[in-house]
């Protein structure tokens, strides 16, 4: 179990490799790495503040819970999640990271009831085959700080495999891609938003 720390500095705040540790209550911040870096294994990282870090609040290789934690002003991605990972994603706030608030490639992540906010690039970007997240209950506006073109609230790359990620009873304007499937999703003003 590691809670209630003050980690700054140093290449990475916690690096978990095949861990199932507790990771609560800590506040990362100012580390020339990412917050936290998970390989393998299924931690649970929840209530911390993980702001203001040189590359991503969190990567996540692993089957991870991650619930309930800050995740601001990193100076890349929110959460990059990759390698065939799994992780379980609800009740952040992830706001104005410099790239995307969740970054998915190459994994089956389930992300619900997050608040996705103000991040520099996608809300969600969902890149390359093999990348089925479900996408659930989220609220994911203001996105795409930096004004790309093509990003958006959430970008879904064209698969060549049968996959594709599941979005629905989400919050959103603006949607990229055409490979996503599912329904009653709507705009911040109330009305339906563009299909997936």
């Amino acid at each position: 179990m590691i809670t209630g720390n003050e980690i700054s500095g140093g290449t990475y705040g916690i690096y978990c490799k095949s861990s199932y540790a507790m990771i609560s209550g800590n506040r990362i911040t100012h580390v020339k790495g990412d917050g936290i870096f998970l390989a393998g294994g299924a931690p649970t990282i929840s209530g911390n503040v993980i702001e203001e870090n040189d590359h991503n609040g969190i990567v996540c290789g692993s089957n991870a819970i991650i619930s309930g934690n800050l995740i601001e002003s990193n100076k890349d991605h929110g959460i990059s999640n990759e390698g065939a990972s799994a992780p379980t994603i609800s009740g952040n706030i992830i706001l104005g990271n410099d790239g995307h608030g969740i970054s998915n490639t190459n994994t089956f992540a389930t992300i619900s009831g997050n608040m996705i906010t103000k991040n520099g690039f996608c809300g969600i970007y969902n890149n390359l085959d093999y990348t089925a997240p479900t996408i659930l209950y989220n609220k994911i506006t203001d996105n795409n700080i930096a004004q790309l073109s093509g990003y958006a609230d959430i970008y879904v790359a064209d698969q060549y495999y049968e996959m594709a990620p599941k979005i629905s009873f989400n919050v959103y304007d603006t949607i990229t891609g055409t490979k996503g499937v599912g329904m009653y999703n709507m705009h911040s003003d109330g009305t339906p938003a563009p299909a997936p």
